[in-house]
């Protein structure tokens, strides 16, 4: 690691099956000697060293129990993300809790807000892509009959599987993914982004191409035209990420907190048990302040565009409507479109 950094300007580190790091026997142990020694080294003290903190042995599962300053995938991110998005309700509080930093895990006071390594997909499984047009994996290339490959995928076609030239199909899975991303962009926490996510790269639905060296696995540049779906895209992601760098994150600890957030119904009512709890798509909305102003974000995972006319009576600036068709132009109003989320903001 060491020569890497001093030979080649190396930032950090990602560590496939970190726990494997960490082992003694059966146990995986916070205190050991390779975390402290890279803690200890004037070469890689202050570089990026991230877990992938699970591993296949016994309690290999260990998010959260990695030591300062190390960054942990954030699975606990991806899964009620996807999930909510593709119209699974009861992922709503686990949704909520991501989005404000999955503070059950990394602790405020603890942990770095920053700890939480936030992502929607990743060289494992789906690109972004196929989270919006596959609902099996196609892995039959793979040479394993289909089987391998990790499930579930939390994903949904919206009519077709895979390559479509319908407009309305096209059309819901570029307001599904500009939720997908502002979601994974405004969310407490680091975010990582997939290369290719930016520009509609897909994998033609294998989620598991490790082994194809091949059309299905290199980077297809040619998705990134100079018009259409996918350039937008990309202008659209470089647009959220300004907003980023503007405003900040979410500001927040839970669901079940309402010291930072106030947690509203999409009629504006304030959150109730029942209301996490519900099976069907309904959506929420959050709200909350800093020094740049108040802000609300609205999210919608139902078919159908929701009146939010209770935010009418003040003069609520829109940041983002990903279900709008210029998402980061959008028009002020308080109806939020079906699979969209909608950020306001009224100034200081």
């Amino acid at each position: 690691l060491r020569h890497w950094v001093e030979e080649y300007h190396i930032d950090g580190f990602r560590f496939d099956l970190a726990p494997s790091l960490a082992r003694q026997g059966e146990k995986v142990l916070k205190e050991n000697p390779f975390f402290d020694a890279c803690d200890g080294d004037p070469v890689l003290k202050g570089r990026l060293l991230v877990a992938e903190p699970w591993d296949i042995g016994p309690d290999g599962y260990a998010l959260g129990g990695f030591p300062e300053p190390w960054g942990e995938w954030n699975d606990l991110f991806r899964d009620p993300a996807r999930s909510f998005w593709r119209g699974d309700s009861q992922f709503k509080a686990g949704f909520a809790d991501a989005l404000c930093g999955t503070t059950h895990i990394f602790k405020p006071g603890q942990r770095r807000a920053t700890a939480a390594v936030n992502y929607m997909t990743a060289h494992d499984g789906y690109s972004l892509e196929d989270v919006v047009s596959y609902e099996k994996r196609h892995n039959h290339a793979n040479g394993e009959n289909n089987k391998d490959g990790h499930e579930p995928n939390y994903s949904r076609n919206y009519g077709v599987e895979g390559v479509t030239d319908d407009s309305a199909i096209l059309a819901t899975r570029q307001t599904v993914k500009r939720s997908l991303m502002t979601s994974l962009l405004l969310a407490k926490g680091t975010p990582m982004m997939l290369a290719g996510d930016e520009f509609g790269n897909s994998q033609k639905g294998n989620n598991n191409a490790y082994c194809q060296d091949n059309e299905t696995s290199w980077m297809d540049w040619s998705w990134l035209d100079q018009s259409g779906a996918n350039a937008d895209f990309m202008a659209f992601v470089k647009g959220v990420l300004q907003l980023r760098k503007r405003y900040g994150w979410i500001e927040g600890l839970s669901h079940n907190d309402t010291q930072q957030v106030e947690w509203l119904t999409l009629s504006g009512e304030p959150m109730g048990a029942s209301d996490w709890k519900e099976t069907e798509a309904s959506g929420f909305a959050m709200r909350w302040n800093n020094a740049k102003g108040d802000f609300v974000l609205l999210m919608n995972n139902t078919e159908q565009a929701v009146d939010c006319s209770w935010l009418q009576g003040e003069e609520w600036a829109t940041l983002i409507h990903t279900a709008d068709s210029t998402p980061l132009e959008a028009s002020r109003t308080s109806r939020l479109g079906a699979h969209g989320l909608m950020w306001l903001q009224l100034p200081a």
